[in-house]
């Protein structure tokens, strides 16, 4: 079986059955960029944060 959304299903942890119609496919995919895009934007503004607090006490 080729299952276009099998990979998400797995990164998601959703089972076959809650999505198994193609449209659903489409809006998990678009979930799962707006979740990682998300996660991104928050490591590097931890980076940034924790740059400008290690420059802060060596001054």
């Amino acid at each position: 079986m080729n299952d276009p959304c099998a990979n998400t299903y797995h990164t998601l942890d959703f089972s076959p059955t809650t999505a198994t119609r193609p449209e659903h496919c489409g809006s998990l995919r678009w979930a799962s960029e707006q979740m990682l895009g998300t996660a991104r934007a928050l490591v590097l503004a931890s980076v940034a944060v924790l740059q400008a607090a290690q420059a802060g006490g060596e001054g």
